[in-house]
């Protein structure tokens, strides 16, 4: 797979082209008090994680619900800010379907910005899914069943993402080397992974070897079924029991919700009076130009009249003077 991108989201490292800050920056635009005129300081609107979707589900708050407006096929939602480096965790709660229980499927997983949202989730190159029938998972629309727990509505499903290797993304490349596996050894995954827990029990490693790359969060949906993605901080299922956490690997147990891809609120608002000082010099500065421009074209009327006076007079004296 590699993405040919790095993230919207994450922590920046300038050998990586790993936007930060646009660490993921998201798509919605300040309303509201964030709206300013041309040349006024903005005011603070805090960055969070926040819903991209296909346009056939439905949004309200961090509920998805699904629809099949669109024909019934699969669809879609990841977060906003993406990440290529550590180790994040997030849950995806798959609600009791009111409407068509027995129709709803749902892939679960993570997703390059690439990833195709009218689609599930493990459908291309840029997508890694596990998927509630026979509990299994896919990937480039290859799948294997069986290889994880089913789950279903009522469950809720844990998804982490590992960044352990330092390979550099192939940033020149639209097509880079795709190396991603089903791992032989899950207890020894190798390279940058995915891990599932269902109701806090590990379903083990799913996949390794992805490529570098910033990936989302993201989970799919098969007609009218209903979940809801929670990016932290707080979760039902993590962090694990003592006994059971034991048994990861430190990096996972010390895994940061997803909600942590945009910067600390304190940060954002030294960043932002950071910005707020500049525009506000630039505001006075500009001022100061047009006070200038202002004053010297007065001054230039001032001589053109004054000139335009000293004429006039002239040819009057010349007149009296005949």
């Amino acid at each position: 797979m590699g993405p040919g991108s790095r993230t919207d989201g994450g922590y920046q490292r300038p050998t990586k082209r790993a936007r930060t800050g646009g660490r993921g920056r998201g798509k919605g635009k300040a309303r509201g008090r964030g709206k300013a005129r041309a040349g006024q300081p903005r005011d603070f609107v805090p960055e969070v994680v926040k819903i991209d979707k296909a346009s056939a589900l439905r949004l309200k708050g961090k509920q998805i619900t699904g629809t099949d407006a669109m024909g019934g096929g699969y669809r879609m939602a990841r977060a906003s800010h993406g990440t290529d480096t550590g180790c994040w965790y997030y849950e995806v709660h798959i609600d009791k379907d009111k409407v068509a229980a027995q129709d709803a499927a749902y892939r679960v997983g993570f997703a390059h910005k690439k990833a195709d949202l009218q689609g599930p989730c493990g459908m291309d190159r840029y997508s890694f899914g596990y998927r509630n029938i026979e509990g299994s998972l896919v990937h480039a629309s290859h799948r294997v069943d069986q290889a994880n727990e089913p789950y279903k509505a009522g469950d809720i499903i844990g998804c982490l993402i590992n960044f352990q290797s330092d390979e550099l993304e192939d940033i020149e490349s639209d097509h880079p080397a795709d190396d991603s596996a089903f791992p032989k050894d899950p207890k020894k995954p190798q390279g940058n992974y995915v891990r599932y827990f269902r109701n806090g029990r590990d379903q083990g490693v799913a996949f390794e070897n992805i490529p570098p790359g910033a990936y989302r969060a993201a989970a799919s949906v098969f007609r009218t079924g209903t979940f809801r993605l929670n990016f932290g901080p707080r979760f039902k299922c993590w962090p694990m029991p003592p006994g059971l956490a034991a048994r990861l690997p430190e990096a996972e147990r010390t895994a940061k919700p997803v909600c942590e891809l945009v910067p600390p609120l304190d940060t954002q608002r030294a960043v932002h009076a950071i910005a707020q000082a500049r525009a506000q010099e630039l505001l006075r500065i500009e001022q100061a130009r047009a006070e200038a421009e202002e004053k010297k074209a007065a001054e230039v009327k001032a001589q053109k009249d004054a000139l335009k006076n000293a004429r006039r007079n002239a040819r009057r004296g010349a007149t009296s003077g005949n």
